[in-house]
């Protein structure tokens, strides 16, 4: 199976996203715009993996995160992979977080104790909007971009990370839950944001 480790938008999340990706698809570029019930933070991806791999990278998580508090994440800014003037995947940016940084470090090293080699690139949380086989037909886009850099999405309180699945078909990937894992620990700051909106 192919899969990977990632955050769950809320609803709320979702819906704010696709005010955003309605703005972005009033211009004529070419994009595949992902469903927002597909978007999600991507922790780790795993590449193929057997079973019994998926068993052993479950347990991992399942220590990983019990411990931890809910994880308050603040969408904003909006980019593209690798630039704006060659756009492949166009991106709602996530703030720099530490403690994101952290959950996502742990969980590299465990898929690593796995097998699965590490990710060259320094992580960069982002939600994936849309992607372009060619970043020439985005030209069209660049002005909605770049209305759309100080882009505010908002604040959730991430609960769990949760293993997937990816399934790829014609119509697109699909994605199924393996399993997910809460975070069970007590939060270390007042400030938590699960009802906060900027």
């Amino acid at each position: 199976m192919r899969a990977f480790v990632a955050i769950e938008l809320p609803n709320a999340v979702q819906t704010r996203l696709s005010e955003l990706i309605r703005m972005l698809r009033t211009t004529p570029a070419r994009a595949r715009w992902v469903p927002v019930d597909k978007i999600h933070l991507t922790l780790v991806f795993l590449g193929r993996i057997d079973a019994a791999r998926a068993e052993d990278i479950a347990a991992r998580l399942r220590a990983v995160c019990a411990p931890r508090a809910p994880l308050p994440i603040v969408i904003e800014g909006v980019g593209a992979f690798p630039n704006l003037r060659a756009p492949r995947v166009i991106w709602a940016g996530i703030r720099t977080n530490p403690a994101l940084n952290d959950l996502q470090e742990a969980a590299a090293r465990e898929a690593e104790a796995i097998g699965v080699p590490r990710e060259p690139r320094p992580f960069q949380g982002h939600l994936t909007l849309a992607r372009l086989r060619d970043p020439g037909a985005a030209r069209p886009l660049l002005p909605a971009l770049q209305a759309a850099r100080d882009y505010k999405g908002g604040a959730f309180e991430a609960s769990g990370v949760s293993l997937f699945e990816s399934r790829l078909s014609p119509a697109g990937a699909e994605y199924r839950r393996i399993e997910a894992f809460p975070f069970e620990g007590n939060a270390a700051h007042p400030d938590r944001l699960s009802s906060t909106w900027i």
